[in-house]
């Protein structure tokens, strides 16, 4: 799984795991909730999982940048 919010780079990083690795099929996520809900799910099993992970600031006025999960979206990925 490929966790990364610029379409580009996602599916540049996609293209590099299918010509080193044809075997693996590569799932790209352009956010952090459907990605949760995937790693989430018992049916599912993951070789790798790429994060792009980005620094968020709470005293930052401009808009959350990559792929940042706040405790209270994860509070509600969570499983009761």
């Amino acid at each position: 799984m490929i966790i990364e919010d610029h379409p580009f780079v996602a599916e540049a990083t996609k293209a590099l795991i299918a010509k080193s690795h044809p075997e693996l099929s590569a799932r790209v996520c352009d956010a952090a909730a459907p990605a949760l809900s995937l790693l989430l799910d018992p049916d599912r099993c993951w070789h790798r999982v790429l994060l792009d992970l980005a620094w968020i600031s709470t005293r930052s006025s401009s808009p959350n940048a990559g792929l940042g999960l706040s405790p209270p979206d994860y509070a509600d990925m969570r499983r009761e």
